[in-house]
Protein backbone atom coordinates (compact mmCIF):
# COMPACT_ATOMS: atom_id res chain seq x y z
CA UNK A 1 0.00 0.00 0.00
CA UNK A 2 1.22 3.30 -0.82
CA UNK A 3 1.21 6.27 1.42
CA UNK A 4 -1.80 7.94 -0.17
CA UNK A 5 -4.00 4.90 0.51
CA UNK A 6 -2.84 4.78 4.11
CA UNK A 7 -3.51 8.48 4.49
CA UNK A 8 -6.96 8.11 2.96
CA UNK A 9 -7.84 5.15 5.19
CA UNK A 10 -6.54 7.00 8.27
CA UNK A 11 -8.51 10.13 7.40
CA UNK A 12 -11.67 8.14 6.79
CA UNK A 13 -11.16 6.29 10.08
CA UNK A 14 -10.76 9.54 11.99
CA UNK A 15 -13.84 11.00 10.25
CA UNK A 16 -15.83 7.88 11.01
CA UNK A 17 -14.85 7.94 14.67
CA UNK A 18 -15.69 11.62 14.99
CA UNK A 19 -18.99 11.20 13.17
CA UNK A 20 -19.95 8.16 15.26
CA UNK A 21 -19.06 10.02 18.44
CA UNK A 22 -21.03 13.06 17.31
CA UNK A 23 -23.93 10.85 16.29
CA UNK A 24 -24.00 9.15 19.69
CA UNK A 25 -23.93 12.51 21.47
CA UNK A 26 -26.73 13.85 19.29
CA UNK A 27 -28.84 10.77 20.08
CA UNK A 28 -28.26 11.28 23.79
CA UNK A 29 -29.20 14.94 23.60
CA UNK A 30 -32.33 14.08 21.59
CA UNK A 31 -33.44 11.54 24.20
CA UNK A 32 -32.70 14.04 26.99
CA UNK A 33 -34.68 16.70 25.13
CA UNK A 34 -37.60 14.28 24.73
CA UNK A 35 -37.51 13.48 28.44
CA UNK A 36 -37.46 17.18 29.27
CA UNK A 37 -40.40 17.82 26.96
CA UNK A 38 -42.32 14.93 28.53
CA UNK A 39 -41.57 16.31 31.99
CA UNK A 40 -42.75 19.75 30.89
CA UNK A 41 -45.90 18.20 29.44
CA UNK A 42 -46.61 16.43 32.73
CA UNK A 43 -46.27 19.66 34.66
CA UNK A 44 -49.62 21.38 34.20
CA UNK A 45 -50.15 25.03 34.78
CA UNK A 46 -52.84 26.13 37.24
CA UNK A 47 -55.02 27.21 34.32
CA UNK A 48 -54.72 23.77 32.76
CA UNK A 49 -55.56 22.12 36.08
CA UNK A 50 -58.65 24.32 36.49
CA UNK A 51 -59.68 23.68 32.89
CA UNK A 52 -59.29 19.91 33.34
CA UNK A 53 -61.29 20.03 36.59
CA UNK A 54 -64.08 22.02 34.92
CA UNK A 55 -64.16 19.56 32.04
CA UNK A 56 -64.39 16.65 34.49
CA UNK A 57 -67.21 18.35 36.41
CA UNK A 58 -69.05 19.10 33.16
CA UNK A 59 -68.83 15.46 32.12
CA UNK A 60 -70.08 14.34 35.54
CA UNK A 61 -73.00 16.77 35.42
CA UNK A 62 -73.90 15.63 31.92
CA UNK A 63 -73.95 11.99 33.00
CA UNK A 64 -76.02 12.87 36.06
CA UNK A 65 -78.44 14.91 33.92
CA UNK A 66 -78.92 12.01 31.51
CA UNK A 67 -79.48 9.61 34.41
CA UNK A 68 -82.06 11.88 36.05
CA UNK A 69 -83.83 12.36 32.71
CA UNK A 70 -83.97 8.59 32.17
CA UNK A 71 -85.37 8.06 35.68
CA UNK A 72 -87.98 10.77 35.04
CA UNK A 73 -89.06 9.10 31.82
CA UNK A 74 -89.33 5.73 33.57
CA UNK A 75 -91.40 7.22 36.40
CA UNK A 76 -93.66 8.90 33.85
CA UNK A 77 -94.16 5.65 31.94
CA UNK A 78 -94.86 3.76 35.15
CA UNK A 79 -97.42 6.39 36.16
CA UNK A 80 -99.07 6.19 32.75
CA UNK A 81 -99.25 2.39 32.96
CA UNK A 82 -100.78 2.55 36.45
CA UNK A 83 -103.33 5.15 35.33
CA UNK A 84 -104.33 3.09 32.29
CA UNK A 85 -104.67 -0.11 34.33
CA UNK A 86 -106.59 1.75 37.05
CA UNK A 87 -108.88 3.27 34.43
CA UNK A 88 -109.59 -0.12 32.90
CA UNK A 89 -110.35 -1.69 36.27
CA UNK A 90 -112.43 1.35 37.24
CA UNK A 91 -114.49 1.13 34.06
CA UNK A 92 -115.01 -2.61 34.44
CA UNK A 93 -115.85 -2.15 38.12
CA UNK A 94 -118.38 0.55 37.30
CA UNK A 95 -120.03 -1.70 34.72
CA UNK A 96 -120.07 -4.58 37.21
CA UNK A 97 -121.47 -2.29 39.91
CA UNK A 98 -124.21 -1.21 37.49
CA UNK A 99 -125.10 -4.85 36.81
CA UNK A 100 -125.08 -5.59 40.55
CA UNK A 101 -127.39 -2.65 41.17
CA UNK A 102 -129.79 -3.97 38.50
CA UNK A 103 -129.62 -7.44 40.07
CA UNK A 104 -130.36 -5.96 43.51
CA UNK A 105 -133.40 -4.15 42.07
CA UNK A 106 -134.63 -7.42 40.53
CA UNK A 107 -134.11 -9.21 43.85
CA UNK A 108 -136.08 -6.46 45.64
CA UNK A 109 -138.91 -6.82 43.14
CA UNK A 110 -138.89 -10.61 43.55
CA UNK A 111 -138.77 -10.23 47.36
CA UNK A 112 -141.71 -7.79 47.20
CA UNK A 113 -143.70 -10.19 45.03
CA UNK A 114 -142.78 -13.09 47.35
CA UNK A 115 -143.97 -11.11 50.34
CA UNK A 116 -147.26 -10.38 48.63
CA UNK A 117 -147.63 -14.08 47.73
CA UNK A 118 -146.76 -15.04 51.33
CA UNK A 119 -149.44 -12.72 52.72
CA UNK A 120 -151.98 -14.09 50.24
CA UNK A 121 -151.03 -17.65 51.20
CA UNK A 122 -151.24 -16.76 54.90
CA UNK A 123 -154.71 -15.24 54.44
CA UNK A 124 -155.84 -18.30 52.52
CA UNK A 125 -154.39 -20.57 55.24
CA UNK A 126 -156.15 -18.51 57.91
CA UNK A 127 -159.43 -18.94 56.02
CA UNK A 128 -158.87 -22.68 55.59
CA UNK A 129 -157.51 -23.30 59.09
CA UNK A 130 -160.88 -22.81 60.91
CA UNK A 131 -162.51 -25.24 58.52
CA UNK A 132 -159.83 -27.89 59.13
CA UNK A 133 -159.97 -27.59 62.92
CA UNK A 134 -163.70 -28.26 63.07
Amino acid sequence: MDIQSKLLIGTLSILFILYAENFALSQETKSVQKEQQAAKANLLTPEQIISEAQRSVDISLTVMDHTISAIGVLVGLLTLIIVVIGGIFGFLGFKTFGRLREDIEKIKDIAGKSEIKYKEAEETLNKINPLLIK
